[in-house]
């Protein structure tokens, strides 16, 4: 689909159809079984691969064998929490289900549990990403981060995802600071 580059009035028209953005947008109808679908597949794949590292010691291996398909292993595991965790994305924006209730229940259920985090805490830092992307104080800054060999080591140790939940709470902390000081300010 072509975009107008075209900002008239602020609202951005789909190129040769005269429709803005979100009426565009008020046309398409969400399909939610292709998400749990997709969420379904997430978690087959990440207990097949936890099977299989399970009982990889019972086949017979040369230590070698094992720690390249242990390691091999590993990268699939994280890669099937990281799909599951597009999803914990998606639920931010109230993606997953019609029903905003409904939507954050089944995230923190399906989602924020293997992670540890609950959707509402989560959606506070991601639309304040939203909010100064681009800046110091956006609050998922990773695109900061240089990719180099203490970056690899830091993700592969935890020490990143550490690094991840300190700023967090963090970046949360000072957010209610403001908001209260904004408050107190109002009233007086």
């Amino acid at each position: 689909m072509n975009l107008n580059e075209n900002f008239s009035g602020g609202k951005l028209e789909i190129a040769n159809k005269g429709r803005t953005y979100s009426d565009f947008r008020k046309t398409l109808t969400p399909k939610y079984y292709i998400v749990y679908r997709d969420i379904f597949f997430a978690y087959c794949a990440f207990f097949i691969i936890g099977y299989l590292l399970a009982v990889i010691n019972n086949i017979g291996l040369s230590p070698l064998q094992m720690i390249i398909l242990i390691g091999l292993g590993g990268c699939l595991f994280g890669i099937s929490i990281q799909y599951l965790m597009l999803f914990f994305h998606e639920s931010t924006h109230y993606n997953i289900a019609s029903n905003k209730r409904v939507n954050d229940f089944l995230s923190n259920m399906l989602m924020g549990l293997i992670i540890g985090e609950d959707i509402k805490t989560y959606r506070r830092i991601h639309f304040g990403h939203h909010k100064y992307l681009g800046t110091t104080k956006d609050p998922e800054n990773s695109y900061f981060f240089k990719l180099n060999w203490k970056s690899v080591i830091d993700s592969l140790t935890g020490l990143r995802l550490l690094n991840v939940i300190t700023s967090r709470k963090k970046w949360l902390k000072e957010s209610r600071k403001s908001e209260l000081n904004k408050k107190k300010i109002i009233m007086q």
